[in-house]
């Protein structure tokens, strides 16, 4: 499977609370790319997911496979896709973006997800690579035939304040032209639950559904990421020594035309780690 190489090499960070600056500064060298104009973006929301890994090398070498990873739907994830005009800045969460429309499903039994990768270890302590393959469906396409699919691969892999992330871009998979699909056509549809969606926004006046009708191929790049709480785990070589399984994962992607910053990224991250931190509050004075 064709595997694009793309990722930035920043190393890998562990703040401690008085390090939140650290934080802040590794999810914004993570979620920036260039900065060139686009005009539209789309938005994909994913929540309580299944995660899964499988140290099937626990003693991998650098260059060797260390374990797989997997992530999809259960009966209780959601998913949300929104599409946007991007505004004057062209940047996906550059505080000006307008929502045009929007797709929800509120159970995981109407569409399917799946990411499926290997962990590669490194040279190095702590130093890992991921590359794998994301797929999400709506509620009338299937895994086999997914509207959305493309090719992953990042060694931008962390764990800081008890949240483990991985973050990088992903594109076309094989010889499609989009990671919008079906290829060979202009127009592209994602059908969501009507009561599941707001009224509105609703750009082409089908509740529910999210339209393009026209421009589908120019689709291309995106960043895709993907994090959870993971308490009492000091590193990536401690995570990734033995098997993993959380249910709460959560997956975020943006697609766009043509390269953009992807600060969006970052409100999902935070909001998870806010959680963990609160959480850690909890227990200090309870």
């Amino acid at each position: 499977m064709a595997r694009m190489i793309r990722s930035l090499r920043i190393g890998q960070v562990r703040p401690t609370p008085r390090h939140t600056g650290l934080t802040f500064a590794f999810l914004l060298a993570c979620a920036a790319s260039g900065t060139v104009r686009a005009d539209q973006g789309l938005v994909l929301d994913l929540s309580t997911l299944l995660f899964n890994y499988q140290a099937t090398n626990p003693h991998a070498q650098p260059g060797e496979v260390i374990g797989t990873l997997s992530i999809n739907d259960r009966p209780f994830s959601n998913l949300t896709l929104q599409q946007l005009d991007l505004g004057p800045d062209g940047k996906i969460g550059g505080g000006d973006d307008i929502v045009l429309d929007l797709a929800g499903i509120g159970l995981g039994e109407s569409f399917d997800a799946l990411f499926a990768g290997d962990v590669i270890k490194q040279a190095g302590n702590n130093n890992y690579l991921i590359s794998g393959r994301f797929a999400a469906t709506d509620t009338v396409t299937s895994i086999a035939e997914p509207s959305l699919l493309g090719d992953f691969e990042s060694s931008d892999i962390a764990i800081f304040e008890g949240v483990f992330l991985y973050i990088g871009p992903w594109s076309p998979a094989d010889d499609n032209d989009s990671i919008l699909l079906p290829s060979g056509v202009p127009s592209w549809e994602f059908h969501g639950i009507l009561g599941d969606t707001p009224a509105t926004p609703n750009k082409d006046g089908i509740r529910g559904q999210v339209s393009l009708p026209s421009g589908r191929s120019a689709f291309k790049d995106g960043r895709l990421a993907e994090f959870h709480i993971e308490t009492g785990i000091p590193n990536l070589d401690t995570f990734f020594a033995v098997d993993r399984r959380n249910l709460a994962s959560d997956v975020k992607a943006t697609v766009v035309p043509e390269p953009t910053t992807f600060l969006l990224l970052l409100a999902g991250m935070l909001a998870v780690l806010a959680r963990c931190m609160y959480s850690r509050r909890l227990r200090v004075y309870s």
